[in-house]
């Protein structure tokens, strides 16, 4: 987190950033960290929460953690079979680290097996499955 801070920026980048907007920045880290700690905790007792698993995911993408946001999602996506359709928007986070490492052919494999492996009307599956297309 020291890393965005006004004394370890570059005196002629400051003038073009906003105090204001910094320290937001350095909230929302600040916030992420929490959330993941909470997000660990609740999987830890209920491993078929998908909102924490969901929340855990959205930190390791936000800080590009994708080795390890897939091997999170890996680890937890099965037992979330019996979350109605989340698990297909948890997919979804699963393919968008697969794009991050260039792992088209893997995305695709994704969409088939688990993003659409079943239609749905749910506007979020619609949502999630365009936007990889």
């Amino acid at each position: 987190m020291s890393a965005i801070s006004p004394k370890n920026i570059a005196p002629p980048l400051l003038p073009g950033l906003s105090l204001p907007k910094l320290r937001d920045q350095v909230r929302r880290l600040e916030r992420a960290h929490s959330a993941q700690r909470a997000g660990r905790r609740a999987v830890a007792i209920n491993p078929q929460d998908a909102w924490a698993v969901h929340a855990v995911a959205h930190v390791l993408e936000m800080q590009d953690r994708t080795d390890e946001g897939i091997a999170w999602l890996d680890r937890y996506i099965p037992g979330l079979s019996v979350c109605n359709n989340f698990r297909f928007h948890t997919t979804w986070h699963r393919c968008l680290f697969y794009l991050e490492k260039g792992a088209g052919s893997r995305v695709l494999e994704l969409y088939d097996r688990e993003v659409r492996a079943e239609s749905t009307p749910e506007y979020l599956d619609i949502c999630n499955a365009t936007s990889l297309l």
